[in-house]
């Protein structure tokens, strides 16, 4: 059966939300890069989706290089790491966040922005129909946003590793002991040993760590760097319109791709969009306001959409 609307969307103007631009619930420095676990070392990639300068350290009162250890730190960010001396829980509560290269529409407002222009929303996705649009400004996402800066997205939160499903959490990436075992019985030269067990790793640490989750963010992280180098090169016009159309399917598929497609399914439950709507679901079901903690938890997805 049809919808009537899109239950985050409304919930978005019923509690009179906007768009983040620099919310300090979003952890600074903005992510860089769509790294994961660095093989050798078993800990996450600095500027990388799972980094501890943003979302905190892996261990309790212990940051990165181990440099402070022990609980009469806390609080200390250290110097040579950057990683802040704290629980290990925060890698469930702190936001990190991407600076998107060009201003983007938000997927959710992507069919009234199509409306206004007078196309589909699946012309919005094909932007070199609009290339006439353009006129003076140097991008789509800056001929947008001086029409409609209210729904434009120029900071992408990111969701706290422990939330996203797929992150790694209790597995310890240097830990092979079967592999290790089975050389030591065939007796072959510890390198061999090693650079197979390397190999072997790195095999299992992305697939647990690439969920569907973490692969919506990698792939926005990626599409992001590509187009900001591509405009720092100066590339023709039409390249940069298309890069920036993946730009925006990317966070699309995120968020959640149905909404902005005008279809009546719900999001997809690996999206913002889908996780968001069951938070609702699981609220309205329960008939409370949030000593329970759901209405926080509506809030920190809605925050993952973008709106705070």
């Amino acid at each position: 059966m049809a919808r009537s609307g899109f239950a985050p969307l409304e919930l978005v103007r019923a509690r009179g939300l906007s768009l983040v631009c620099d919310d300090a619930r979003l952890r600074k420095p903005a992510l860089s890069s769509g790294d994961t676990f660095n093989v050798r070392t078993g800990r996450p990639e600095r500027g990388g989706i799972l980094c501890q300068r943003v979302f905190g350290p892996m261990d309790d009162d212990v940051c990165m290089c181990g440099k402070y250890d022990g609980a009469e730190h806390r609080g200390v960010t250290c110097e040579k790491c950057g990683v802040e001396v704290t629980s290990a829980s925060v890698r469930g509560e702190w936001f990190g966040c991407v600076a998107l290269t060009v201003p983007v529409v938000h997927p959710w407002f992507a069919p009234e922005v199509a409306g206004a222009l007078g196309v589909s929303p699946a012309d919005l996705a094909e932007v070199l129909p609009l290339i006439d649009s353009l006129g003076e400004h140097a991008s789509l996402g800056e001929a947008l946003a001086s029409r409609f800066g209210d729904r434009m997205l120029t900071v992408l939160p990111v969701l706290p590793p422990d939330l996203r499903p797929g992150t790694w959490k209790e597995r310890d990436p240097k830990k092979t002991p079967e592999i290790a075992a089975a050389f030591r019985r065939e007796k072959l030269p510890e390198w061999v040993s090693r650079r197979f067990d390397e190999h072997r790793l790195r095999a299992q640490t992305h697939d647990f760590v690439m969920g569907g989750t973490n692969r919506r963010y990698v792939r926005v992280i990626e599409q992001n760097a590509r187009l900001r180098s591509f405009r720092e090169r100066c590339a023709p016009t039409p390249v940069l319109l298309v890069e920036e159309s993946k730009l925006f399917l990317a966070i699309a598929s995120l968020l959640g791709a149905n909404a902005w497609a005008g279809a009546d399914r719900r999001g997809t439950p690996a999206s913002i969009a889908g996780r968001l709507e069951a938070a609702i679901e699981a609220c309205a079901t329960s008939g409370v306001s949030g000593s329970d903690g759901t209405t926080d938890e509506i809030t920190r997805w809605l925050l993952a959409a973008g709106f705070g």
